[in-house]
């Protein structure tokens, strides 16, 4: 299912909840009930069909050019920038697209950044970072290191995001400790890494930290089928519509994306094609229900799904131990 007019309100938890509790009714309810059910599935259906239209305001516009290419070299990236000739604010390259600690590189940093300061721009850029903290002594040297966003202008650093969602069972780096968002010159903004935008916590978190859109480079490998790249591409799309962000994606094979705050892909590139998508986001400072209060939803059913489980199973076992007594009652008589 696509985000809807539900999604800023409850999320995917909250759909979830309301799809599974209409189908109880559908299934154990008698008539009442049953329309009921049926009642909250055209409801859910409508709020994904019916789609609300955007106002948002020119003056808090960014251009980003958001690069697709996988195992390319630093200066295959580069070049791909180089070729736009439109203004750009931001220039976005995919996860693991400098494959090391570009910010200690002696050639490669001043050349990305001298490029930036000619296109009076920043980047963000997927690359990595040694993990110096010595709670991470322990682990083999070559396995030590942080899957990082780094923000970088023509001057400085602004700020870096490590990955808190390294993919399992792969060499991803090590976890992420905090989810914020960094200040830069075309405003606030969050770079949570690909896996990350899985879970509804680490955009929601950059969200609430101020972060007024989202930069995610992204990583999917060119031998997934069409419908794993699609359905990964979909969960960018919850993540804006339940935040009311816009979220641009640059991805190795795709899909490389700009999503607007309501969930919908405004310009994209075709799978596994090495190319940038160019293209206009809008800054949002406003929070959304979900974003406050709707992501609870989830926990909450979580945490009462086994009180409910005792207390029927209690319920079941009393009941169980009444009619015993009632036999064995009659039995006597």
């Amino acid at each position: 299912m696509p985000p809807g007019l539900l999604s800023p309100w409850m999320g995917t938890y909250g759909v979830t909840f309301l799809i599974i509790f209409a189908a109880m009714l559908l299934i154990e309810s008698k008539r009442g009930g049953r329309w009921c059910g049926a009642a909250i599935l055209v409801l859910v259906y409508l709020s994904v069909t019916v789609r609300s239209g955007i106002e948002e305001q020119p003056k808090d516009a960014v251009d980003v050019v958001l690069v697709q290419e996988e195992g390319g070299a630093f200066k295959h990236h580069l070049d791909h920038c180089a070729r736009v000739v439109a203004s750009v604010d931001v220039f976005v390259w995919p996860e693991h697209s400098v494959p090391y600690n570009l910010m200690e590189q002696e050639r490669q940093l001043p050349e990305l950044q001298a490029f930036l300061g000619e296109r009076d721009a920043i980047a963000v850029v997927g690359t990595r970072r040694a993990a110096e903290d010595e709670k991470y002594a322990s682990i083999d040297s070559a396995l030590r290191w942080f899957n990082t966003a780094a923000v970088i202008s023509p001057d400085q650093i602004l700020g870096f995001h490590d990955k808190n969602h390294p993919v399992h069972f792969f060499k991803d780096g090590i976890p992420g400790a905090n989810a914020k968002s960094i200040d830069t010159p075309v405003g606030r903004i969050g770079t949570p890494i690909c896996f990350d935008v899985d879970y509804q916590s680490v955009v929601r978190q950059m969200t609430l930290d101020g972060a007024e859109f989202i930069l995610a480079p992204t990583m999917d490998q060119r031998n997934w089928t069409e419908k794993q790249h699609n359905q990964h591409a979909q969960l960018f799309r919850h993540r804006a519509a339940e935040n009311g962000r816009w979220i641009g994606v640059s991805a190795t094979s795709g899909v490389t994306q700009i999503i607007d705050s309501a969930g919908r892909s405004r310009a994209q590139l075709p799978l596994m094609k090495d190319e940038v998508v160019w293209g206009t986001m809008y800054r949002r400072v406003d929070l959304t229900v979900f974003t406050r209060w709707g992501w609870l939803i989830g926990p909450v059913c979580m945490w009462l799904a086994p009180v409910v489980v005792l207390v029927i199973t209690a319920r079941r076992l009393r009941n169980s131990l009444a009619s015993r007594r009632v036999t064995q009652s009659k039995v006597r008589r």
